[in-house]
């Protein structure tokens, strides 16, 4: 059983190499390929002293996540692929469980980790795809608040999920996922149109398209090294924070994904009835 691992890294050189040490130790044979964006200078001499058998792909310019892994999915070799980010380190066991799930699952093709925050928390990794534009305005503006705000909100994080059962769900964060050569050539590299936010929810929407299961495995675990607390603000701020760049670019996102998907009914309860 062949493993890459892509690591995404974005400025964060102490935690990246938390991370490339965890994924060393959970699976001591993968194939690690760092794929680090607006490469800081002395991120590439930290990576080499802690792992001189990763690859290091340093990006001069701010290219994007979806890019970042793309590129990262150009070089990989192995059968089974984990993207990780480069601010959550693997707990053991992690790799192999999702490798051998997939293994005995041919039906599925993506699979997600239980993720936990820095003190142990659960992160509402596994979600449903949104419902436009309700579920935006309840995770975006004061209509979060409400009532009905609360209600759409706890439908999309998947509030009434059982969240030490596994579970085929909608979608999961781009935080760590993994799925096979075979998934990967039949539905395609993530959509580089999103710059940042929905390349997971549209990739993980790709999954279903094409006939294969997205899964949330709690067996396997990632922990966040740190928790990103300048972008969870602005979601607390909600959708008046305009001057917040991460409101501003997720914005965005939601207008691409409507236009590349419309409003429709997602295409996982077809898929989901045909295979189970």
């Amino acid at each position: 059983m062949r493993i890459s691992v892509i690591i995404t890294d974005f400025r964060k050189p102490q935690m990246l190499v938390r991370s490339l040490a965890s994924v060393r130790k959970d699976c001591p044979t993968a194939e690690i390929i760092v794929s680090d964006v607006a490469a800081l200078p002395e991120t590439e001499a930290l990576v080499r002293k802690t792992d001189d058998q990763a690859i290091y792909l340093g990006h001069v310019d701010n290219i994007g996540f979806a890019r970042a892994v793309n590129i990262g999915f150009q070089r990989v070799t192995g059968d089974y692929i984990l993207v990780v980010n480069a601010d959550v380190e693997l707990l053991p066991g992690t790799i192999k469980t999702m490798a051998d799930y997939l293994k005995q699952h041919s039906d599925v093709g993506l699979v997600g980790p239980k993720i936990l925050d820095p003190s142990g928390g659960f992160v509402t990794s596994p979600r449903r795809f949104y419902r436009f534009p309700l579920t935006v305005l309840a995770r975006r503006t004061r209509f979060g608040n409400t009532r009905w705000g609360h209600r759409f909100t706890n439908e999309h994080l998947m509030q009434d999920l059982d969240r030490d059962q596994e579970h085929a769900v909608d979608w999961i964060l781009g935080e760590a996922m993994m799925t096979t050569r075979a998934a990967l050539k039949r539905v395609g590299h993530m959509d580089e149109r999103f710059f940042l936010y929905l390349e997971d929810t549209d990739w993980c929407w790709s999954f279903w398209e094409n006939g294969l299961q997205v899964f949330y495995l709690p067996q396997a675990v990632v922990r966040e090294i740190e928790s990103t607390g300048e972008i969870n603000k602005a979601y607390k701020q909600g959708i008046t924070s305009v001057n917040s760049k991460y409101t501003r670019i997720h914005i965005r996102s939601y207008w691409r994904f409507i236009r590349k998907h419309g409003f429709g009914h997602t295409p996982r309860v077809k898929v989901f009835s045909r295979t189970v």
